[in-house]
């Protein structure tokens, strides 16, 4: 079920595409957050965040009467029930403003009915297209930037059409450091940042590998702690800059302490934004006087959290990011003369 978009002003008017943000994974993450699971079964295997009420969902590999847990953005367990779906892979969807995932075997694409209000699952939905994924168990994710479902078999990304489901090709993985047999077998996690899109997971060596998902090239890795759990398949995911993995009945995050690359940094400065730390609305206004043409915000990942073109020949424009839960983002403004990028930061 979809939810209600995120708020608008009065100058926010179309929404344009705009290049996704550039940002670098940590060399090294730490373990910031747990979703303690209810009892069933240590098959979880997809999470998927919903940045419009800042809601995790937990779904379980197995069966249909298996939970699907949803928690707040503190980690707190607000709601299970029975999932109705048996579930491999879970995304959220930012066009749609819903929660899908992929099933075992030939069971398609499938939409969670969401509560109108709190986003709570209902256990029930729709199977929205058919599946012909790689492999029974595969675990799927969802490339926003592309509008692709993504799958992880035998060495290669298999991406099919969102819309459709339509095979539109594979993507050979090259040069990893270790070989297939330390990598989760069944799950990619769509990381997002340019050049280090894919992410895989070297259950041997504890780390996050990337991949970059046009050349299909090894681009850099991040380690996780020693104890980090060595799932060989299963019990993977990345939500809200994480990469979480499930063990003894708890998923544990892993933030990936995202950085701005070097093409950002350089843009830093010729923009003013204001408050930041902020809750409700910020302003953004060119330091020349300029007019500002269009807005977008990204999470930490480069995924779009709002996106907007303004009406305004000159001066400022004010933006509604009361919907936004809390958290770092960065703020791109595009003007008459040069794009630039700020880093913002949501308070209550």
């Amino acid at each position: 079920m979809k939810l209600s978009p995120l708020a608008l002003v009065p100058c926010m008017l179309s929404f344009p595409a705009l290049s996704s943000a550039q940002c670098i994974p940590a060399a090294s993450a730490v373990q910031s957050m747990t979703l303690t699971a209810t009892p069933q079964t240590e098959n979880r295997s997809g999470l998927a965040f919903n940045p419009l009420l800042g809601l995790y969902y937990s779904v379980n590999a197995g069966s249909a009467n298996y939970p699907i847990d949803t928690y707040d953005e503190a980690g707190t367990l607000v709601s299970t029930v029975t999932s109705g779906f048996d579930y491999r892979g879970a995304w959220w969807d930012p066009i749609g403003q819903r929660l899908l995932g992929n099933g075992y075997n030939n069971l398609g694409i499938f939409e969670q009915n969401l509560d109108p209000v709190t986003g709570f699952p209902l256990g029930t939905g729709t199977v929205l297209l058919a599946s012909t994924q790689p492999d029974a168990q595969s675990i799927g994710d969802l490339d926003p930037d592309a509008s692709e479902i993504i799958y992880f078999f035998d060495g290669s990304i298999h991406r099919f059409d969102a819309a459709k489901h339509a095979a539109l090709g594979t993507t050979a993985i090259t040069g990893l450091p270790v070989s297939l047999a330390s990598i989760n077998s069944n799950t990619v996690m769509y990381i997002g940042c340019t050049g280090y899109e894919y992410g895989l997971y070297d259950y041997s060596n504890r780390r996050v590998l990337y991949v970059n998902k046009v050349s299909g090239a090894y681009s850099g890795n991040t380690q996780l702690p020693a104890n980090a759990p060595p799932r060989s398949s299963f019990g993977l995911s990345y939500a809200n800059g994480k990469v979480w993995l499930f063990e003894q009945g708890v998923w544990l995050g892993y933030d990936l302490g995202f950085s701005l690359g070097v093409g950002d940094a350089a843009n830093l400065g010729s923009l003013q934004l204001w408050p930041n730390p902020a809750a409700e609305s910020i302003t953004i206004a060119a330091d020349d006087g300029g007019a500002i043409a269009a807005a977008r915000i990204t999470d930490l990942a480069g995924r779009t959290m709002l996106n907007v073109a303004t009406a305004r020949s000159s001066g400022s424009c004010v933006l509604d990011v009361s919907a936004l839960p809390i958290g770092n983002y960065l703020v791109h403004a595009t003007g008459a003369r040069a794009d630039r990028v700020l880093p913002l930061v949501i308070v209550r």
